[in-house]
């Protein structure tokens, strides 16, 4: 990510206020938090303004999540990596699917030949989908965390 006033300078964090990429130059620490100076001068003539604007609910951004996979990325800002996740978690309905009513004659035919194994091939693949979107929740909460404290936080294929 490169910063939005040096567009050939790597961003070393994120403006708590407005969201925007810094790089070292323009980043300005006040009370612990990064700023960029725009809003370092804004804060410096009007103290009550004191609030951080672009700040993310972690829990909400989790629960969105787990709600429909990738929207809690979405909040985040994070858009393509939301979609690749919501993508991923169709194409695994898809297969539970295909799993539960059209596996049932490739497990007929699989435990018949293979002696009984054919819930042990197949249970993976029901199992991993429920794997897949509590990494997606727990994603969501952590990027959502690093956008508080003023990480530089990126979106997918940049």
């Amino acid at each position: 990510m490169k910063c939005y006033l040096h567009n050939q300078m790597d961003a070393v964090g994120t403006c708590t206020r407005c969201g925007k990429a810094v790089c070292s130059e323009c980043t300005l620490n006040v009370n612990g938090k990064i700023v960029c100076k725009q809003c370092a001068e804004q804060l410096a003539s009007n103290p009550a303004c004191n609030t951080a604007v672009n700040r993310k609910e972690p829990i909400l951004s989790a629960l969105l999540t787990l709600l429909l996979s990738g929207l809690g990325q979405i909040y985040n800002g994070q858009v393509k990596k939301g979609l690749t996740f919501l993508v991923l978690d169709i194409l695994f309905a898809f297969v539970l699917v295909f799993l539960i009513f059209g596996g049932s004659i490739f497990m007929g035919m699989l435990t018949f030949w293979v002696g009984g194994m054919g819930a042990c091939c197949c249970f993976p693949f029901m199992i991993l989908p429920f794997i897949w979107k509590l990494g997606f929740i727990y994603d969501a909460y952590i990027v959502a965390e690093q956008i508080n404290r003023g990480e530089v936080v990126g979106d997918w294929f940049q």
